[in-house]
């Protein structure tokens, strides 16, 4: 069985993001230490964790079993040929920017008809939410009552950010004979 090193584990993780979302920019860094490597990714926006997550799965080689706290080697195909991947793990990171924790905490405070907390940058870029202490009653999915800023919290977790396709309507062509 072949086994994919891991910088070519690596890239072979960029190319599969570049070509499932082409317009977000995925950091994608290799780590070696004691007894393992691993490649982690992050991006800012764009589609939700888990959605991410499950694409980079497949590349990982090892499994951790927490029941008896051992890790096992986990085998993946690659063009329908068998191979083993160094990385032992392939994470995703997600963070978010101001804006969109804005456009999501807007439209949850008008769902719930509560008033939108204020979101601003601190000083490392970093978006922080002030207020959204109302409660919501019966938040879904939680149902029972909950901080609106919880709420928010877990609907952008959840939600994509990722641009709308833009559809234009072409004119009909005629053909004058």
């Amino acid at each position: 069985m072949r086994t994919i090193s891991l910088v070519d584990t690596a890239k072979l993780v960029r190319a599969t993001l570049k070509r499932h979302y082409p317009s977000i920019t995925f950091t994608v860094r290799t780590s070696r230490y004691s007894m393992g490597q691993s490649i982690d990714v992050a991006w800012t926006d764009g589609p939700p964790s888990a959605e991410v997550n499950a694409i980079l799965k497949p590349f990982c080689g090892q499994r951790f079993e927490g029941i008896d706290d051992s890790t096992h080697r986990v085998d993946g195909m690659l063009d329908g040929e068998p191979v083993h991947f160094e990385a032992h793990y392939v994470t995703g990171q997600r963070t978010h920017s101001a804006a969109f924790l804005r456009q999501v905490a807007a439209k949850v405070a008008r769902q719930y008809g509560l008033p939108c907390p204020v979101i601003a940058e601190n000083r490392y870029g970093e978006p922080e939410m002030a207020g959204g202490w109302d409660i919501v009653p019966d938040a879904p999915p939680f149902n029972q009552p909950e901080p609106l800023r919880d709420v928010i919290y877990y609907v952008m977790h959840r939600t994509s950010a990722m641009p709308k396709p833009r559809i234009r309507v072409m004119a009909e062509a005629r053909i004058v004979a």
